[in-house]
């Protein structure tokens, strides 16, 4: 390795810490942000104009399996993505997961037994096996 790599990786080193850093201050300014006390927060938000997106899915998946959800924009794959986490709240249906609702099961147990490799590969910090095995929990073999 040359000075002219070297330095060249401690600058993309450097832009990416201060990239972080930014997103966490925006984070903590974000969670430190008082509610404005006239605004009314016991109703939650409604927004009654939208489409289903998704809709009569009826799919089983053997377990064990490893599955990949590809459309095109706006069909609903993040839709899915996010109902699987419980992040969006299903409009009508259940989703299980060995014959157990998801709404019975810890947020907690849906996050370390589920794993989503977004299409975005920005999201990614790290090599592709600490995303898929972020706990280290599995050895390689168990993950692929």
């Amino acid at each position: 390795m040359n000075i002219t790599e070297v330095l060249n990786f401690a600058v993309r080193q450097i832009s990416e810490l201060e990239t972080n850093i930014v997103s966490v201050e925006r984070l903590v300014e974000y969670c430190n942000t008082e509610t404005d006390p006239e605004w009314r927060n016991d109703e939650g938000a409604k927004l009654p104009s939208l489409e289903l997106v998704v809709k009569n899915v009826n799919h089983h998946i053997e377990g064990g399996k490893k599955i990949g959800i590809i459309e095109r924009t706006g069909a609903g794959k993040s839709s899915i993505t996010l109902s699987l986490f419980r992040m969006i709240k299903l409009a009508e249906g259940t989703i299980f997961i060995d014959d157990v609702d998801t709404t019975k099961i810890s947020l907690y147990d849906l996050g370390s037994h589920i794993t989503v490799i977004l299409q975005d590969p920005v999201l990614f910090s790290g090599v592709i096996r600490f995303n898929l095995n972020p706990f280290n929990i599995y050895t390689d073999d168990e993950i692929w």
